[in-house]
């Protein structure tokens, strides 16, 4: 098993290859389960039996694929697909710059944090805040609006990064005030926060100019094109499995 990206970068990485396990037992074992049933014996994995702190999003999101809006309940998660025009899903593919800060995270110490941090009101307001603009984002993207990300983008790190103590750093502000100032509109932090990888959102007229000017600060700038199928398994039929 292998990975484009590196552990600890913020990208849900565990979540997929817990994910991919478990879709192995589902095929070898014959059980069928479905998308739903993986992505909650995932999360299971994770966070129940391994004791991994965070929430079900990393596990549904590499299961189910594509665009979603999803709300999660103590009880129950409810799935609602986001019907994207295929032209606004490539402009918002060369809006997008995904840059790899260097600094790895902890996500689990960082979810601890922000646990404590509940009782705080301000910091429950932001995070109230947070959700209406997930909202204000699927709008947006149904429209094909898609200039008006960045800008959503950015009162969400706003809003996030007062959420917990560990969620940013000098370091990391620095990265994202000299992105805003070299073409980037907004972007966040990718995962719990602390480190991992910078999502930027620019006009695409401005893209290579953003790119070249976080290359030349010495970061790395990874290429990326959005999965519409999520999880998905095969059988070499020839040998069996």
């Amino acid at each position: 098993m292998w990975s484009d990206y590196p552990i600890k970068s913020g990208l849900g990485g565990s979540a997929a290859v817990v994910a991919s396990i478990i879709k192995c037992f589902d095929m070898a074992m014959g059980l069928e389960l479905n998308r739903f049933q993986i992505s909650e014996l995932a999360y299971q994995a994770e966070r129940l039996s391994f004791g991994i702190p965070g929430g079900w999003q990393d596990q549904f999101s590499t299961v189910m694929g594509g665009f979603n809006l999803m709300e999660f309940k103590s009880n129950s998660t409810t799935v609602h697909p986001i019907n994207i025009p295929k032209d606004s899903i490539k402009t918002l593919e060369h809006s997008l710059i995904l840059c790899d800060t260097g600094i790895k995270h902890d996500s689990g110490k960082i979810h601890d944090d922000q646990k404590e941090q509940l009782n705080n009101e301000i910091v429950f307001k932001n995070i109230k805040k947070n959700v209406q603009l997930v909202y204000k984002l699927r709008e947006k993207l149904i429209s094909g609006e898609i200039n008006q990300l960045g800008l959503i983008m950015d009162q969400s790190w706003n809003f996030k990064k007062n959420i917990g103590k560990e969620i940013t750093s000098k370091k990391l502000d620095n990265i994202y005030n000299f992105a805003k100032k070299n073409g980037a509109i907004g972007g966040k932090l990718l995962g719990a926060g602390g480190g991992g990888f910078f999502l930027f959102c620019t006009n695409v007229k401005d893209r290579s100019f953003l790119n070249y000017s976080l290359r030349k600060r010495g970061l790395n700038i990874h290429p990326f094109t959005f999965e519409s199928n999520g999880l998905v398994g095969w059988a070499d039929l020839e040998k069996g499995f």
